[in-house]
C-alpha cells in the first residue's frame, strides 16, 4: 500500500475555490506590483526590459474567498528586486505575504581594463553592460558624465562596475599652480596668465589672482590648469 506525505495528501484535499482564491490573490498582487513598477521607472527616468516573479503560495496558506476587494501594499520603498507584497482581505479578514522577484535591465557602466587606485577617468576606460539593477547594490552608474572629473578611491578589476562609492571629485588645480583665465562672451574670447590662490575640482568656484593686473578673482574650474570668469 502506497503512502501519500501529508502535503500531498492536504493538496488533493483542498477544494477548487482555494485554488481560485490564490489565483486571484496573485493576480491582484501582480497587477499592483506592475503599476509600482511603472511608476518608479517614471519617477526615475528609467526605461528598459523588466519581469516580474511570484513565489507559488504554499498549500498550507491557501486563501479563502474574499467578499471585498483585495488590498495590497509593498513591503519595502523600491519596487526592485527580491522583495514582498502584502494582500489583504477584510471580509473574512485575513493576510497574505507574498515573495516576488522584480527584475529590470539596464545599461550600467563598467571598467574596461584594470584601473589604479587614483586613476583619472576617461571614456577609454569604462564601457556597458546590461544587468539586472535589481541585483546590483545602491550606486550604479549608467552615464559617463557622471565620470567625468573623477578619480578612483580604490582599484578596480576589468568588467567589475563601477560605482559612486569608488570616485571622488579629482583635483583639477591645485593652490599656487599658474592657471590660465578665460574670459567673456558671444565668441569672444580673452585669455590671461594667473596663479590659483585655492585648489578646486570640476565646477568649482576658486579664487585666482591676475599675474597682470594683480587683480583677484572668482572663477570656476572648466579643466585641469584653467579657469572661467564671467563675463
Amino acid at each position: 500500500m502506497k503512502l501519500i506525505s501529508p502535503l500531498i495528501g492536504l493538496w488533493l484535499t483542498l477544494p477548487f475555490s482555494c485554488f481560485a482564491a490564490n489565483e486571484a490573490v496573485i493576480g491582484n498582487a501582480r497587477v499592483f506590483l506592475e503599476q509600482q513598477v511603472k511608476d518608479y521607472l517614471q519617477q526615475m527616468s528609467l526605461s528598459g526590459r523588466w519581469q516580474i516573479e511570484f513565489a507559488p503560495i504554499d498549500a498550507r496558506l491557501s486563501a479563502k474567498s474574499c467578499k471585498k476587494p483585495l488590498m495590497s501594499s509593498l513591503e519595502g520603498r523600491v519596487p526592485l528586486g527580491r522583495l514582498s507584497v502584502r494582500v489583504r482581505c477584510t471580509e473574512p479578514a485575513w493576510t497574505l505575504l507574498l515573495p516576488a522577484r522584480v527584475q529590470l535591465w539596464q545599461r550600467v557602466l563598467v571598467a574596461r581594463h584594470p584601473l589604479k587606485r587614483g586613476h583619472w577617468l576617461s571614456a577609454e576606460d569604462v564601457t556597458w553592460v546590461l544587468r539586472d539593477i535589481g541585483s546590483l547594490p545602491p550606486g550604479w552608474l549608467t552615464e559617463f558624465d557622471a565620470l567625468q572629473g573623477q578619480q578612483l578611491t580604490r582599484s578596480v578589476s576589468a568588467g567589475q562596475l563601477l560605482m559612486h562609492t569608488q570616485l571622488k571629485a579629482a583635483l583639477l588645480i591645485a593652490a599656487g599652480e599658474q592657471v590660465q583665465i578665460l574670459s567673456g562672451s558671444g565668441g569672444i574670447r580673452v585669455q590671461m596668465a594667473g596663479e590659483a590662490l585655492s585648489g578646486g575640482s570640476l565646477g568649482q568656484q576658486i579664487r585666482v589672482r591676475n599675474l597682470t593686473s594683480g587683480r583677484t578673482l572668482r572663477a570656476r574650474v572648466i579643466a585641469r590648469g584653467q579657469v572661467e570668469v564671467d563675463g
